[in-house]
C-alpha cells in the first residue's frame, strides 16, 4: 500500500512536470528579421490624422514586414520613426519613438538595418523590436561617446501596437516581450 502511494505520487509529479514542459514549449517565442534597408521610396503617406509627404531633408520608405505587415520609415531629419501597416490600417509610432522619447536627443531609426519580429509557435507576429539611435544629452554632441541606442519592444497583437518598454540589449528586449506575451 505504501509503495502504491509513492508510485501514484511519482506518477502525478511526472505528469505535472511533463505538462509544465509542454506548456513552456508552446508559449515560447522565436525571432524573425526583416530589413529596413533597400526599401521602396513613397511620395506620400496618408495617416489617420495627417498626410506626410517627401520634402527637403525628409523621406518615406516602405519596407516589407511579415504576416501582412509593412513598415514605413519616416525620416524627418534629424529624427526618424516608424509607421506600421496591417490590413490597410496605419499605426504611426511617432509618439512613442519621438514625442515621448526622454532618454536623449534626436531619436533615429533610419540607420537601423533590421527589425526583429517575435512570433508565436504558429508563426504569427506578436511582437516587434526596433533599435533607436540617439544623442545622449549629458555628453557633448562633438564626442563620439554621445552616440547611444536603445531597443523598443512593442506588443503588436492589438492594433495600434503598444510600447512595452525600452531595453539596452536584445536579451532584455526579448524578455520584455516574452513575459508580456505569455
Amino acid at each position: 500500500m505504501f509503495g502504491g502511494r509513492i508510485f501514484g505520487y511519482l506518477a502525478t509529479v511526472f505528469f505535472v512536470l511533463c505538462q509544465g514542459h509542454a506548456y513552456a514549449a508552446e508559449s515560447k517565442l522565436r525571432s524573425l528579421y526583416t530589413t529596413l534597408q533597400k526599401c521602396k521610396s513613397v511620395e506620400r503617406l496618408q495617416l489617420p490624422e495627417r498626410t506626410l509627404g517627401q520634402a527637403k531633408g525628409s523621406g518615406i520608405l516602405r519596407c516589407r514586414g511579415i504576416n501582412g505587415y509593412s513598415i514605413y520609415v519616416i525620416d524627418d531629419d534629424p529624427r526618424s520613426w516608424l509607421v506600421l501597416e496591417r490590413d490597410n490600417r496605419l499605426a504611426p509610432l511617432d509618439r512613442q519613438m519621438v514625442s515621448d522619447f526622454k532618454i536623449g536627443n534626436f531619436p533615429n531609426v533610419a540607420g537601423s538595418k533590421n527589425v526583429e519580429w517575435r512570433v508565436d509557435r504558429h508563426g504569427k507576429a506578436v511582437g516587434l523590436i526596433v533599435r533607436v539611435s540617439y544623442q545622449r544629452s549629458d555628453i557633448s554632441a562633438n564626442s563620439p561617446a554621445s552616440q547611444a541606442s536603445a531597443l523598443f519592444a512593442f506588443d503588436i497583437r492589438d492594433f495600434p501596437p503598444s510600447l512595452l518598454g525600452i531595453a539596452q540589449n536584445n536579451a532584455e528586449a526579448r524578455e520584455l516581450l516574452d513575459k508580456a506575451l505569455r
